[in-house]
């Protein structure tokens, strides 16, 4: 027998109150305010990802940027739409004068506002356009919505536009050729919808199957382990007759119609179930991924992750094109994702070396990163260049590296400068010492000249270090990934060791320790030195500022380790034995780091600059004697 409609809903518990209720909302209404959503959101996303000082005023301002935007394409007044978007362009100009902001989210913000529109408002540029027969330009939709997550995880503005443009062309089609997209666009909403309902039920299983299931069960299982040692057996499970008037209670409330008493005691076990649940994921995962635990010392030190030292892994993802020293690069987050995807490798001397690596703009051969080669027929020198990630090239490319600047102004000079850029990721001069002699005792070709850029690793590996073992020792100061872990994850503080005046007189000492078994051996192999303190961020407060906010994962790590006092008492225990460049940025008034130590290109060859100034005579000495 057929149960009549008015029954059905009469039973059906979701069915109350399921009048249609009238709404000032129209439609036209509700997907302008979607399209607000959905322009604004990327640029906002990806502010809100990035960090960094500014935000939290740029975030609302983008958000009235794009309301503005499409208040002013709903008006029918000229001279109120042209109010909106003076206001509109004074957000956005003031959006582009802010360094940690830039004209980028801006500029995305209007372009995903009015796509966003086309897609799901209309889409008539000018009067004659025909209106579409659908009011959501569905095929669009995707690439829309490609076009705001691509900028969100990428930032890439190429990559970014070309999605835009495409999703106009869709939106166009919808236009020209309505019948055409027509049977598309309905198997395209019809396949939504079915993985729509799939996603929904797998959340609502996911939901119902701890609370509902899961204590049951475990409960079953127990009555079914004792059941022998029980008298009697069974479930106290009963079945019962459910009222029309339970049913409705239940609806918005499982469970209403159920005696409070035994709704506290089920919700207890399912409570107690999904807490031991969590946990014993918890623990598994951590076991799973929990860095093993080493002597701490340099033959046990651990070398860091990825392409950038250890003490900024956690800020490797933060995109480059967001960092102020390089905003005008284009080609900055392909030149990170490169540098992110290079690799350590381990090494019984060294501890660790560069792993080989061929990219676009990145290629390590035999763990020595590619420097550009002379081209004149002039006298010929050889250096080697040594240091870590600085030294090494970290923010720049193959050709724009300190290594590489060097052999053009080399050549500007009429010296046919071949450098070899030995420079590791990571190291201090302890490593840097094995490795010239590594070099000098498999029988290659000793160079004119061997410089050694160094100091920044230096100074905070004696500070994490020291404050991870809790003294300060007279071994060799490695960057042991433990250690700076150590003091991150525990907040240590170079304060507990005499502060950074102390720490950095002892990092000095250790340095010139090093530099006097390196200077022995160049001299018998008849090699010349130079010895130069790499530039820092902390020296300008300009530069410093600059970088502000990066540091988001733990934003007093620099003031607890007193890296600006040990870098300053470092500088000034070394004296005259090495170069002091340390201060070539301090009035630069315009953004050279990336982050306290790594330079974007303007800044390798200002440093190349600054090291050719001071060893210009020592190779044309050796020019001249060829």
């Amino acid at each position: 027998m057929t149960v009549p409609e008015t029954a059905r809903v009469a039973h059906d518990p979701w069915a109350i109150n399921s009048e249609p209720v009238a709404t000032r909302w129209s439609p036209a209404i509700c997907w302008a305010v979607a399209a607000v959503v959905i322009g604004v959101l990327g640029p906002v996303a990806r502010l809100i990802r990035v960090g960094g000082t500014g935000h939290a005023v740029a975030i609302p301002l983008l958000i009235g940027l794009g309301v503005l935007l499409e208040a002013a394409m709903r008006l029918q007044s000229s001279d109120r739409r042209w109010l909106l978007l003076a206001a509109a362009a004074a957000i956005a100009t003031s959006l582009s004068t802010t360094s940690s902001v830039g004209r980028a989210p801006g500029i995305v913000t209007v372009v995903g506002v009015l796509v966003a529109d086309a897609v799901l408002v209309e889409w008539r540029p000018l009067s004659v356009w025909r209106p579409r027969p659908r009011r959501v330009a569905t095929l669009a939709v995707p690439l829309l919505v490609a076009a705001e997550a691509t900028w969100v995880s990428t930032g890439s503005n190429a990559t970014t536009a070309g999605l835009m443009v495409a999703t106009l062309v869709v939106v166009e089609v919808h236009h020209r050729a309505p019948r055409a997209v027509e049977s598309v666009t309905r198997l395209v909403e019809r396949g939504t919808a079915a993985v729509g309902k799939a996603l929904g039920a797998l959340g609502l299983f996911i939901v119902v199957l701890p609370t509902l299931y899961l204590g049951g069960a475990f409960v079953r299982a127990g009555r079914w382990t004792i059941r022998p040692f029980l008298r009697t057996a069974g479930s106290h499970w009963k079945v019962r007759a459910i009222s029309v008037a339970d049913e409705r209670r239940d609806a918005p409330r499982p469970y209403a119609s159920t005696a409070q008493s035994v709704r506290r005691r089920r919700n207890l076990n399912g409570v107690a179930v999904i807490a031991l649940v969590v946990a014993g994921t918890v623990i598994a995962v951590d076991r799973r991924h929990a860095a093993p635990q080493t002597a701490n010392g340099p033959t046990t030190s651990r070398p860091p992750a990825s392409g950038q030292p250890n003490e900024f892994d956690q800020i490797d993802k933060l995109p480059y094109s967001s960092r102020p020293g390089y905003a005008d690069m284009p080609f900055a987050d392909a030149l990170q994702a490169e540098l992110l995807a290079f690799q350590l490798v381990g090494d019984p001397e060294t501890l660790w070396r560069n792993g080989d690596y061929a990219g676009n703009y990145l290629h390590v051969v035999h763990g020595e990163r590619t420097t550009l080669a002379p081209t004149c027929a002039c006298p010929k020198v050889t250096v080697w260049l040594l240091g870590a990630s600085a030294t090494f090239g970290i923010g720049q490319r193959d050709d724009h590296t300190v290594g590489s600047e060097l052999v053009r102004l080399a050549q500007q000079d009429g010296i046919a400068l071949e450098v070899r850029n030995l420079g590791v990721v990571g190291w201090t001069i302890w490593q840097e010492a094995r490795s010239f002699s590594q070099h000098l005792d498999h029988g290659e070709a000793p160079p004119d000249l061997a410089v050694f850029l160094d100091g920044f690793n230096d100074a905070l590996g004696t500070i994490t270090q020291s404050t991870s073992r809790g003294r300060i020792d007279q071994g060799p100061t490695v960057m042991n990934n433990d250690d700076v872990l150590d003091f991150t994850n525990r907040h240590l503080s170079a304060s507990s060791l005499g502060g950074g005046a102390v720490l950095g007189r002892e990092s000095a000492r250790r340095y010139l320790v090093q530099q006097h078994d390196i200077d022995q051996r160049a001299a018998a192999a008849h090699v010349a030195t130079a010895y130069f303190l790499q530039p820092d961020a902390f020296t300008s407060p300009r530069q410093e500022a600059a970088i502000a906010g990066i540091y988001r994962f733990d934003p007093d790590m620099f003031r607890r380790a007193e890296a600006p006092a040990t870098l300053d008492a470092q500088e000034a225990a070394l004296g005259d034995k090495v170069h002091d460049i340390r201060h070539l940025f301090d009035s630069d008034q315009r953004p050279i780091f990336g982050d306290v130590v790594h330079t974007n290109e303007r800044g390798a060859q200002l440093v190349a600059e600054a090291l050719y100034r001071s060893l210009g005579p020592a190779l044309h000495a050796s020019a001249a004697s060829r």
